[in-house]
């Protein structure tokens, strides 16, 4: 099992994605991580079969909002690197 990187399905981890990253990204582990998985969950909540009452499709668009927030705040990160 891999922790805290991104794994590929038969459990091999795939480092291209890091380490094609601007180092103003790579830098940022935890919001990296945060990123896989909220792709990861994105990535699931696609594959339900029902929108169990409407509550599926509110999931996807908090985790899209999620996604989008934590590339943000990368962003400004890469931006304003002697902040916060």
């Amino acid at each position: 099992m891999c922790s805290g990187v991104r794994c590929s399905g038969n459990g091999v981890v795939s480092l291209f994605a890091l380490a094609a990253a601007p180092s103003s990204y790579a830098e940022q582990g935890n919001m990296q991580a945060a990123l896989a998985s909220l792709k990861d969950a994105q990535a699931s909540l696609l594959k339900v079969s029902s929108d169990k009452g409407g509550h599926t499709q509110n999931a996807l668009r908090l985790v899209q909002q999620a996604i989008a927030e934590v590339k943000a705040g990368m962003q400004y990160q890469k931006q304003n690197p002697k902040k916060d």
